[in-house]
């Protein structure tokens, strides 16, 4: 993509991209947010000392690569945008285990429903994020996206299994009622199976998007298998058809 023929738009989200590449935990769509919501075409006729910021190197970097030609070339010349994905799926896939681990580590239903109920919630919410960044910061090509192809394939293994986790550790149902009425959700049943009104659809958008930029990444047996266990899970869960359909 050159400079000159891209929109400002497009040049913020391969700027915000590539700077967010460079860091370990932070996914793009959350990168420098207040910065990159300042950019703007008034911006551009600034003079070019008001795109540096003095204590902050990287949302210098995102002002200045959006509108300096020179700034644009040199930040797209660190990394080819197939590696730039291959280090997102990477991420992508650390951040989903990050939060299944915290989840499996909640405190368990019996000691705690409020403080339990609060976590799952927050974690269903941080892992809604991942997936939408899974679609949102993806990038046009085709190469470079098995290992995010694999993390949300992955991710939603490991969140159909947190449908029956209790019976596991507490010899419980799917969903567990105590004596006062209340209802364990699990984490399958807030992302997926009941989620809040307006949420978007948990991880399948995202993977209909690598679908169409590079189909064959879904096409090795070892895909597949996956895709039909999932299934088979979703089945076994109940799940509602028009989420299975999309699968």
């Amino acid at each position: 993509m050159r400079f000159a023929a891209s929109s400002l738009e497009q040049r913020k989200k391969r700027i915000r991209g590539i700077l967010a590449s460079f860091d370990r935990d932070e996914i793009p769509s959350n990168y420098k947010a207040d910065i990159f919501a300042s950019i703007g075409e008034e911006q551009s006729k600034r003079s070019s000392s008001e795109w540096v910021i003095g204590d902050d190197l990287p949302g210098s970097l995102m002002q200045k690569g959006c509108h300096d030609p020179a700034a644009w070339v040199v930040l797209n010349e660190l990394e080819p945008a197939d590696v730039r994905m291959r280090k997102f799926g990477q991420k992508i896939n650390r951040l989903f285990k990050a939060e299944i681990e915290k989840y499996d580590n909640t405190v368990p239903w019996q000691e705690g429903k409020a403080q339990r109920r609060a976590l799952v919630e927050e974690i269903s919410q941080t892992t809604r994020i991942l997936s939408q960044s899974a679609s949102d910061d993806l990038e046009d090509v085709s190469e470079g996206l098995n290992d995010l192809a694999q993390a949300l394939v992955s991710a939603l293994q490991e969140v159909c299994k947190r449908n029956m986790d209790s019976v596991h550790k507490h010899g419980s149902t799917r969903t567990r009622r105590s004596s006062g009425g209340e209802v364990e959700i699990s984490l399958y049943h807030y992302l997926i199976h009941s989620p809040p009104p307006q949420e978007p659809v948990f991880i399948l958008a995202a993977l209909e998007a690598i679908k169409a930029l590079a189909p064959g990444t879904f096409k090795g047996n070892e895909m597949r298998n996956k895709l039909r266990g999932i299934v088979g899970q979703l089945l076994a869960n109940g799940t509602p058809k028009p989420y299975r359909d999309r699968l």
